[in-house]
């Protein structure tokens, strides 16, 4: 059993933490092998996860990168372009809490930012598998016309 699942219920206990089991399904943080500073290397481990989606979201937000990314945004209605950057926001808010954290060094506010984070991850996963679904459809419901990548390629 690795360290970090051995020391969580303590600190569970100490900062009523949500269970291991539920931030590790979302977080993948099984494998974190040091006990010292758990909830540090907990957040930040979360922090990794929500910049993979904080890259996805930047590339719809300025197309000019990638041909995907720009197929993608063509798709987008003004309500999505909205809602992507609203997301966005959200978790970039989340990203600097985190590095101010880190400057903190403070067990008791790197868990209460993990129970927090917890508390809304369900509506920013909702919102983000929505977006995905509608990503997604670009790719298979709308063709690519040679004319429209042509037109990118110059």
């Amino acid at each position: 059993m690795p360290k970090i699942k051995e020391s969580y219920p303590g600190l569970k206990k100490k900062y009523s933490l949500p269970d291991f089991d539920a931030i590790d399904n979302i977080f993948e943080i099984y494998d974190l092998d040091n006990e010292r500073y758990t909830l540090r290397k907990i957040r930040r481990q979360i922090i990794e996860k929500i910049k993979s989606h904080i890259e996805i979201l930047e590339e719809l937000i300025h197309p000019n990168s990638t041909v995907s990314s720009y197929h993608e945004y063509k798709f987008l209605d003004e309500s999505s372009k909205k809602k992507i950057y609203d997301i966005y926001s959200r978790l970039m808010s989340l990203t600097r809490t985190s590095q101010g954290l880190d400057l903190e060094c403070d067990e008791e506010k790197d868990a209460l930012f993990i129970k927090q984070l917890h508390k809304i991850w369900p509506e920013l996963k909702k919102t983000l598998i929505e977006l995905m679904t509608r990503l997604n459809k670009c790719w298979t419901e709308e063709e690519i016309s040679d004319k429209s990548l042509a037109s990118y390629l110059g």
